[in-house]
């Protein structure tokens, strides 16, 4: 479900201190090392900044995650256990629209297509909020 409302800029550090006071990680652009990545804040940032490294797909679908754990007792057959991802409630600020409409496309795909629960799980915990690009591509 999308809902579209427009945050003012004087206000993004009341919005960001509301969303963390109600359990929710905020993560937004942040320089590091010479390369633009989504990173946690507790405070507003820049908001002239070019497009991330890595696109925000990975909060709802990482690049690389466990799924199972094994354990092996000596004369015994491998115990198999099951990985439950970690998928904390996430606020993904600063998001351009060519990624917003990433995001839609791989619901239709995990959500829709194969009803993968890991990936559900996860993209019901974020919130993509997007900002517009300065300059068009």
């Amino acid at each position: 479900m999308s809902m579209e409302k427009i945050l003012d800029k004087a206000r993004l550090n009341d919005w960001i201190a509301a969303v963390a006071k109600g359990g929710w990680e905020v993560h937004a652009p942040a320089l590091e090392d010479g390369v633009w990545l989504f990173k946690p804040v507790a405070e507003s940032t820049d908001l002239d900044y070019p497009n991330t490294k890595q696109p925000p797909k990975e909060f709802s679908f990482p690049q690389r995650e466990i799924f199972f754990a094994f354990e092996q007792v000596k004369g015994e057959a491998p115990r198999l256990t099951e990985v439950k991802p970690a998928a904390p409630q996430c606020a993904v600020f600063g998001v351009r629209p060519c990624d917003g409409r990433g995001a839609v496309r791989m619901d239709r795909v995990f959500s829709d297509n194969v009803n993968d629960p890991y990936y559900e799980t996860r993209r019901k915990n974020t919130a993509y909020v997007g900002l517009a690009c300065n300059a068009p591509p």
